[in-house]
């Protein structure tokens, strides 16, 4: 639970510091470990703060993170191996 709360914040420093390459790769990472649809609440947060949700700004990074999100929730059961 400590790491995952460490890995989040560490995307928030990301989000708001980095360039977005890295962004991308470590919430990718991160939807990959946990289910992370604290992403969405993320993508919002970063929509708001750059103002980029407007009448003609398409909200990137809430529509990134959600499709990021959804991707993976689809192909993580097809991926894991179960043992029965």
């Amino acid at each position: 639970m400590i790491f995952r709360t460490i890995f989040f914040v560490t995307l928030l420093i990301l989000a708001t510091s980095a360039p977005i390459v890295f962004l991308v790769i470590a919430a990718c990472l991160y939807v990959a470990f946990y289910t992370g649809y604290e992403l969405i609440l993320l993508g919002l947060c970063i929509d708001s703060l750059y103002r980029s949700v407007g009448v003609f700004e398409l909200p990137y990074y809430t529509l990134g993170s959600l499709v990021c999100v959804i991707l993976f929730v689809w192909v993580k059961p097809r991926l894991l191996v179960y043992n029965r």
